[in-house]
C-alpha cells in the first residue's frame, strides 16, 4: 500500500512508561550492546503487536507518549537485516479487527493507527512483565518466543506416511 505524504507523517505512539526496556531490546538502546536483540525500534513495536494480538492485549496510549513516524516502518531502518513494509502490517491489522475493507481507507487512518498503537502497547506490556519476571534479561523475549512457536499446531493436512 502506498503512504501520501500526510499518512507518511502520522505518528505510531508508544506510551514512555516503556521507553527504559526498549533501550534495554534495542542496540543502541541503553546496556551493553551483547544483550540486544532488536537492531530497530520499529522492530519491538510490531513484535509487541503480535503479542498483544496474541493476548488480546490492548492498552490506550496515554498523555505521555513517543511517536515514531509511520514511514519509518514503510523505511529500511538502520540495520543490514532491517524489515521494509512494515507499515502494511498495520493496515492488515486493522483488515483483521475489522473484516472491512473501508478500514484501511485513507480517511479512515487515525482509527487504523490507534488499534495497532493498543495492541503494541498491550503487548509492551506484556514483554515488559516478562523482562521482569527474568531480572531483565532481554533474551527472554526469544524464549518466549520459541514457548508460543511451538504451541502452534500448524493447519493443514497431516501426512502420516507417504503415499508415494
Amino acid at each position: 500500500m502506498s503512504l501520501t505524504d500526510a499518512i507518511r507523517m502520522k505518528g505510531v505512539k508508544r506510551n514512555k512508561k516503556y521507553n527504559d526496556m526498549v533501550d534495554l531490546l534495542w542496540l543502541r538502546g541503553k546496556g551493553p550492546e551483547s544483550s540486544k536483540i532488536f537492531s530497530d525500534i520499529k522492530d519491538i513495536i510490531v513484535l509487541a503487536a503480535m503479542i498483544g494480538k496474541k493476548y488480546e492485549a490492548r492498552e490506550k496510549v496515554g498523555s505521555e507518549n513517543t511517536p515514531i513516524a509511520l514511514q519509518t516502518f514503510a523505511g529500511t531502518g538502520s540495520g543490514k537485516d532491517s524489515r521494509v513494509h512494515q507499515h502494511n502490517i498495520v493496515f492488515m491489522f486493522s483488515l483483521m479487527i475489522n473484516k472491512d475493507m473501508n478500514a484501511i481507507r485513507d480517511e479512515n487512518i487515525d482509527a487504523t493507527i490507534n488499534e495497532f498503537e493498543e495492541y503494541s502497547n498491550g503487548g509492551l506490556s506484556i514483554m515488559q512483565d516478562w523482562m521482569a519476571a527474568s531480572a531483565s534479561n532481554p533474551m527472554c523475549i526469544l524464549d518466549k518466543m520459541v514457548e508460543i512457536v511451538g504451541t502452534i499446531k500448524p493447519e493443514g493436512l497431516d501426512v502420516v506416511e507417504n503415499p508415494f
